[in-house]
């Protein structure tokens, strides 16, 4: 599976969820919280975020900004494991790709 999706000025509605697939996330030309697994911060323009599988998130933008009618925009790929062979990310070459999903489904 994959997945991209390509929002603008969309707003922030969706509740907290979480699901199998991986996600990557860009959030460009707005700031406000996120919540990601157990973590909440404060992120600003260009905010990329790898999530791995199952992980809860949400992203809300500040009203201020949303309700100014400044331009901003989502963009987020969704894939599952199955896009990569396994026998893929075993090779040594890939081990950093490897390790970056496997940090990536932590809390």
């Amino acid at each position: 599976m994959f997945v991209v999706l390509n929002s603008f000025n969309n707003g922030f509605n969706y509740p907290i969820h979480n699901h199998p697939e991986f996600e990557l996330n860009l959030v460009s030309g707005i700031s406000g919280e996120r919540i990601v697994g157990d973590s909440t911060e404060h992120y600003f323009d260009n905010d990329l975020v790898l999530l791995g599988s199952n992980l809860y998130h949400k992203w809300d933008g500040d009203e201020a900004l949303l309700h100014s009618g400044q331009p901003y925009r989502v963009i987020t790929i969704q894939f599952g494991m199955d896009l990569f062979s396994s026998k893929l990310l075993q090779k040594d070459r890939f081990y950093k790709i490897r390790k970056l999903l496997q940090d990536a489904s932590r809390e």
